[in-house]
């Protein structure tokens, strides 16, 4: 019998607004367990490249229980952030899931994870995304943030090469570049997202 999910309190101060170079405005906020369609229905939405891009593997769609995994998370060892914006029916959608999950075998150690909509990509998103998984891990008492991302995802490549990721070739596979940002270093003041403000991404 699977056990009953109780939602952590929920870490409001994540929540901002932003207005992305195509007109939408996205809410940037923490995944609810309510949201395991919306992330079923944004996984599906991907080109197949920005699927492998994610998964590495040729994945058409999550199932139910990988949804499930994906929206009922902790805030701590597993932290997801998405951006959502809505149609013009009114319709929820996600277009952004960025997330870190606590190494099994190194629990100071957090896995990094991104994926943007196809016509989100390239103007900024990403890297507001991934610098808020930075303070929430440091915070988080994290040692260190890592990834492994496709030697063909350049543009992946760049965004965490700019926020301070060291990278190097998986020797066990040359397909795949692994990346690792240091959060024992340079310890920052904690970075609170706001809502009322809605900040404009670059065009």
């Amino acid at each position: 019998m699977e056990s009953e999910y109780r939602i952590p309190r929920y870490p409001t101060h994540f929540i901002e607004r932003v207005l992305h170079a195509n007109g939408a405005v996205l809410t940037l906020r923490p995944v609810l367990p309510q949201d395991a369609p919306l992330l079923q229905a944004f996984v599906a939405a991907l080109s197949p490249q920005a699927r492998h891009d994610r998964f590495h593997v040729g994945l058409a769609a999550l199932s139910p229980a990988v949804a499930r995994y994906f929206a009922e998370v902790d805030y701590r060892l597993h932290l997801a952030l998405v951006a959502e914006t809505f149609t013009e029916e009114g319709q929820p959608v996600i277009v952004a899931d960025a997330r870190y999950v606590a190494r099994d075998d190194r629990a100071d150690v957090a896995e990094l994870a991104v994926a943007i909509a196809d016509g989100y990509r390239g103007r900024g998103l990403g890297t507001l995304l991934v610098r808020a998984l930075v303070d929430a891990a440091r915070h988080a008492d994290f040692s260190a943030l890592e990834g492994d991302v496709l030697a063909t995802n350049s543009a992946m490549l760049a965004l965490v090469a700019r926020l301070g990721f060291r990278t190097r070739p998986d020797p066990a596979d040359a397909s795949v570049m692994q990346v690792e940002l240091s959060l024992r270093q340079d310890a920052r003041t904690e970075s609170r997202l706001t809502l009322p403000a809605v900040r404009r991404l670059a065009a």
